[in-house]
């Protein structure tokens, strides 16, 4: 099997890109919380709401329902955990929905659920059934730096060792910094290369200056999509123009790594 670089370059075989399509299935899975999972959920439904699609998003985040707080994403709310442990009932439900009708899906999992959710999926061959009635599962994984970025590091590496080759997608959220070791980045670090087969791409979130960490924030607050925040009035003419320098510098890495295809607009 050739090697799968960041940003989805194959090594041997040039840029590999993920074909969207209504069967697909993109989960976030990350064990560290406060990370940026919902907001790459957000994202992700932005970029497929942009490209034209109609994403179908659920939040089971059993702490905050945020993705479920913006309007424009219509997300189903779905409590997965009962008495602190997965209820196999929902989630199955869930499943079963995925299986029915028509996506593409997004499924934003909060930091508590993490492996509980994963450790289900994995042991009761859910990635099996999914394939047999012909949808993908993707795990988008959030690491940041700072304090955080070990502990990031270890939730990547939890998922990538139970993972299939290509089926994670890695968000560098560079709120504190880049993610990097001893001068390493995370493609050089060994966590990574263990793992390199099993990641299809990634993409570095811009580092958040002062001025747009604080646009970003009171988007956020005010559970706004960028372009929605770029036509409000809440915002003033040099944000609305920062916001949509940043929503270019995602979606075009976004670019890099999928392709909407003409089915998924059309759905």
């Amino acid at each position: 099997m050739a090697k799968t670089e960041l940003n989805g370059n194959n090594a041997t075989q040039g840029p590999a890109k993920l074909k969207t399509s209504v069967h697909d299935i993109h989960m976030t899975l990350q064990g560290k919380g406060g990370v940026g999972k919902s907001f790459v959920a957000s994202l992700m439904a932005q970029y497929l709401m942009h490209k034209g699609a109609k994403p179908r998003c659920f939040d089971t985040d059993p702490v905050n329902h945020t993705l479920a707080a913006f309007k424009a994403f219509n997300a189903r709310a779905i409590e997965l955990l009962k008495d602190n442990a997965l209820d196999p009932i929902r989630f199955e439900e869930m499943v079963v929905l995925m299986l029915e009708e028509d996506g593409p899906f997004i499924v934003d999992n909060g930091a508590s659920s993490f492996i509980a959710v994963w450790d289900y999926i994995v042991r009761n061959g859910i990635r099996d059934v999914l394939k047999e009635h012909g949808r993908r599962l993707y795990i988008h994984t959030v690491l940041q730096g700072g304090e955080a970025q070990q502990e990031c590091l270890n939730g990547f590496r939890q998922v990538a060792e139970m993972a299939e080759p290509g089926s994670i997608i890695v968000w560098e959220n560079r709120i504190l910094g880049p993610i990097e070791y001893q001068g390493k980045t995370f493609q050089d670090m060994k966590v990574y290369q263990n793992n390199s087969s099993k990641v299809l791409g990634a993409i570095q979130l811009p580092e958040n200056e002062l001025f747009i960490g604080n646009d970003l924030k009171k988007l956020t607050t005010e559970k706004l999509t960028l372009e929605e925040a770029q036509k409000s009035p809440l915002f003033n003419v040099i944000s609305k123009k920062r916001l949509q320098l940043y929503q270019r510098s995602v979606f075009e890495q976004m670019d890099n790594v999928w392709e909407v295809i003409p089915e998924v607009v059309n759905a």
